[in-house]
């Protein structure tokens, strides 16, 4: 789903004409729009259908906006929060921010304004899940990197152990028979399967210091 052509939204109001409000802009912006009259509706509403944003007014009976946000931010990590304020509570929408929401906006809200905030919280958003997906994939690739460094140290290693008992015949598959006796020594112990493998490792290589 594009995040921005195309957003789920909730509006969550106790009052229907301000929420209807909220819908219409939203709308009028090109994404889809739900409504909860409530913050546990509202949780009803995300449980049965996850939302890409939730705007919420504050000031609610039952559970307040503040409530809802910090609900939201920990079961659905992915939705965006964008909070609908009166003039008198603008402290409280600035404390939202700090607990994640994406951004306030202040009633009576001018439509125009309002609908450009509303792109700006869904843009946010679609920037702060990819910035994370990028920080995951690196991080993935980072380990599959170090991985194949690793590999290739160790076929080195292990090229440059045959290459000196090939140098001599009576030390021909030595570092072999030595990684085979490790081995089974440690089966013989019950080490698990990777150590088990370390210790055959350590038995070919244990000459290696020889070149």
């Amino acid at each position: 789903m594009n995040l921005t052509t195309r957003a789920r939204c909730l509006a969550v109001d106790d009052e229907p004409h301000l929420r209807q409000a909220v819908v219409r802009l939203v709308a009028g912006a090109g994404h889809q729009c739900r409504e909860a009259g409530s913050g546990p509706e509202a949780l009803r509403e995300l449980e049965r259908e996850p939302a890409d944003l939730v705007i919420s007014d504050i000031r609610m009976p039952e559970m307040d906006g503040t409530e809802l946000l910090a609900i939201v931010r920990a079961r659905w990590p992915d939705t965006g929060v964008m909070m609908v304020t009166g003039v008198a509570d603008v402290e409280t929408a600035v404390r939202c921010l700090q607990l994640g929401a994406l951004d306030y906006i202040v009633k009576p809200f001018q439509l125009e304004e309002a609908r450009v905030r509303v792109v700006q919280a869904l843009e946010k958003r679609r920037l702060i899940l990819e910035v994370r997906d990028y920080r995951l994939h690196l991080e993935q690739r980072v380990q599959q990197q170090a991985l194949r460094i690793e590999k290739m140290f160790v076929e080195a290693v292990q090229t440059l152990a045959q290459a000196l008992e090939a140098k001599d015949a009576y030390t021909r598959g030595h570092s072999q028979r030595v990684a085979a006796y490790a081995t089974a020594i440690a089966g013989q112990q019950g080490l698990d399967p990777a150590t088990r493998a370390e210790i055959r490792l350590g038995g070919e290589l244990h000459d290696v210091g020889k070149i």
